[in-house]
C-alpha cells in the first residue's frame, strides 16, 4: 500500500496469517517540551470480505516533573483530520469491493460454542470474532 506523504508499513510479512495488517504512520508534532505522533492500523482479514481501523496516539513529555514521561491510547474513531481523510478513503475503496467495517463491540463479540484448547491460556478460553478472523489462534503459522 503506497499513501502519499504517510509512512506505511505491512506487518506479518512472509507469514501464513489470517489478515494483512499495515502501519500508518502521520506527522509528528513537535514543540519544546512534547511531541506527538499519531498512527491507524488497518486490519483486512483474508477469511471474510471485513476489515477495521485503529487510531493511535503518542505524547511524549519532556519535564522531570512527570512520572510517566508518556501518554498513549487507541481509539477506532479517528484523532485528527489525516487520519479521519484516510479512514473515509479506507471505507470508501472497500465498500466498493464488497467489504464491511467492523466494529470494536463486534471485534469484541464471543463466539458461542467455540473455544481455544485447553492448553491456550493467553486469550483466556472464549474465542471473539477479532481471534477468529484476525488471529492466527489455530497457531498454523510458521514461528
Amino acid at each position: 500500500m503506497n499513501l502519499p506523504g504517510l509512512i506505511t508499513t505491512e506487518t506479518l510479512l512472509g507469514k501464513c496469517y489470517p489478515s494483512k495488517k499495515w502501519v500508518i504512520e502521520y506527522k509528528e508534532i513537535t514543540d519544546v517540551k512534547f511531541s506527538v505522533s499519531f498512527q491507524s492500523i488497518l486490519n483486512i482479514s483474508k477469511l471474510v470480505p471485513v476489515y477495521y481501523i485503529q487510531h493511535q496516539f503518542q505524547v511524549n513529555i519532556d519535564d522531570e516533573s512527570i512520572i510517566t514521561p508518556v501518554l498513549d491510547g487507541y481509539d477506532y474513531e479517528p484523532y485528527t483530520k489525516e487520519q479521519e481523510k484516510f479512514r473515509d478513503g479506507i471505507r470508501d475503496s472497500l465498500f466498493k469491493i464488497g467489504y464491511s467495517e467492523l466494529s470494536v463491540l463486534e471485534l469484541d463479540e464471543v463466539i458461542a460454542d467455540l473455544e481455544f484448547s485447553k492448553d491456550v491460556k493467553i486469550f483466556g478460553p472464549q474465542v471473539t470474532v477479532e481471534h477468529a478472523l484476525f488471529i492466527d489462534i489455530l497457531d498454523l503459522c510458521e514461528d
